[in-house]
């Protein structure tokens, strides 16, 4: 990468003092002259010094060490983005989970330095789209895009989900889902916003805290000996590599910030996060700053590109997902085998995946059946899966039952997940049954016993087998 200037002799010497604490990296006052050039006088963090900074005077020894930057920003889009930020009042509508989620996080600060940053040069700045949400990975964006992004007709999407599709990859076992999902994503945004440009942010997660500090899924918090390795090397190379791919597919740009935090010591991390991936306000600023200076070093890039035709899919089969739907927008979607057992009742309020907000999952046991009609060449649930999974057997229009296991070694707990209930089915609607089988989970296959005393405390919880319903999703044309 070419150095850039921002701001003349002054950030001369700070790219020279960075670059000599950062090759350091093994105490705490590296970071912090570190933290001091890059973030310069942006001043990110406080809102009543934000007002003082010049978004160009961003301090930053960056240029200093090509093969770091080369590998943090790994893709440019091919112009997309100087393109998009062109036009007059450019929206940037933000993607992600809980990282891009906190209300003083990365996000809103990277924003405050776009906007002033197109003020400053003679532009309308940059209004803000938030469509975060928890947890949400590919697998989930995927039902939901274009709901929460295509109806805001962005100029831009920053999408942010590296730590939330490594957890999906881990708890699968691989990544076909995510890898489908993604491509699926883009080539529906490309479709639906040609003019639109992407920005992959993939954010760091740590590796050196010990189970009792991690957060997220449960793969990753007990994950010890080879599982510990097998996860790290997903969150710290797998995704970011998948995400890499797919970028340079799809011209999209993408700042991986794994290499960028990945060079400080543990006493550092520690100033900069609050857990194992969500940022304290130091870490927040020096994160936003990062992706800063990535996106102004594409202001740079040449003659934007112009629009041309999409390319051919790294996977025929991805996932070209409509919205999500509710079986209970069918009121005779469920099949009762007779009361339920114990005198559960028949629904439960629980987070809802797709909105992030509390909804009503609705349960079925043993016997129980389920329908609904849909539109594609597969067909997927949006489900809870965890110590009360079991079995269930498939039809389509009529056809031979197929069964699906819902138990696996990750159900000692609860997780919300997309299952594919069959797939490589002809074009056009379908009519699906699906029915609980009245058989007990191989708890053998679990990586940990079943300890939550939610579970073993709660009559109704401790039910098995059981089944988890509220959405449902076509995959396909």
């Amino acid at each position: 990468i070419a150095p850039r200037d921002f701001g003349g002799r002054a950030a001369d010497a700070s790219r020279s003092r960075l670059a000599a604490a950062y090759r350091r990296g093994a105490e705490t006052r590296g970071c912090r002259t570190m933290y001091l050039c890059l973030v310069g006088r942006c001043a990110f963090a406080s809102p009543r010094r934000r007002r003082n900074w010049a978004p160009r005077r961003l301090g930053t020894a960056a240029a200093s060490d090509g093969a770091l930057w080369a590998s943090v920003l790994r893709s440019r889009g091919a112009g997309r983005l100087r393109r998009a930020l062109s036009g007059a009042a450019p929206r940037v509508c933000y993607v992600g989970g809980s990282i891009s989620e906190q209300k003083n996080g990365w996000r809103p600060r990277f924003h405050g330095w776009l906007d002033a940053r197109l003020r400053a040069s003679k532009r309308p700045g940059a209004a803000a789209v938030d469509a975060c949400c928890g947890n949400a990975g590919a697998t989930l964006l995927a039902f939901t895009a274009a709901d929460w992004v295509v109806k805001a007709a962005p100029d831009v999407v920053v999408i942010e989900v590296a730590v939330n599709d490594g957890d999906a990859v881990l708890e699968a076992g691989g990544d076909t889902d995510v890898r489908r999902a993604l491509e699926g994503i883009l080539r529906g945004l490309r479709d639906a916003l040609p003019d639109a440009a992407v920005v992959f942010v993939d954010m760091f997660l740590r590796a050196d805290l010990p189970p009792g500090k991690r957060s997220g899924t449960r793969a990753w918090v007990d994950a010890t000996g080879r599982d510990f390795d097998a996860a790290r090397e997903i969150y710290h190379g797998g995704v970011g590599d998948l995400h890499a791919r797919l970028a340079a597919r799809y011209d999209a740009a993408h700042v991986d910030l794994v290499p960028f935090f990945k060079r400080l010591p543990g006493a550092a991390l520690d100033r900069l996060f609050r857990d194992d991936c969500h940022h304290a306000d130091t870490g927040a600023d020096l994160a936003a700053a990062a992706v800063a200076w990535c996106v102004e070093s594409l202001f740079g890039d040449g003659a934007p590109s112009v629009r041309g035709p999409l390319p051919r899919p790294l996977d025929a089969s991805f996932w070209k997902a409509r919205a999500a739907e509710r079986f209970d927008a069918d009121p005779n979607f469920l099949t009762a085998a007779g009361a339920p057992p114990d005198g559960a009742p028949r629904t439960a309020t629980d987070r809802c995946p797709v909105t992030g907000g509390p909804g009503r999952w609705h349960w079925l046991f043993a016997g129980d059946g389920a329908t609904c009609r849909f539109d594609g060449t597969a067909l997927g649930v949006l489900t809870n899966v965890g110590p009360d999974s079991g079995a269930l057997s498939i039809t389509i229009d009529g056809g031979a039952p197929m069964r699906v296991d819902l138990s696996d070694r990750w159900c000692y707990y609860w997780r919300s997940t997309i299952v594919v209930l069959a797939s490589g089915l002809e074009r056009g609607v379908h009519k699906a049954e699906i029915r609980v089988l009245d058989e007990a989970p191989d708890r053998s296959v679990l990586k940990r016993p079943i300890t939550d005393a939610n579970y073993l405390d709660h009559p109704h919880l401790s039910i098995t087998p059981k089944l988890w319903l509220m959405w449902f999703v076509a995959i396909g044309a």
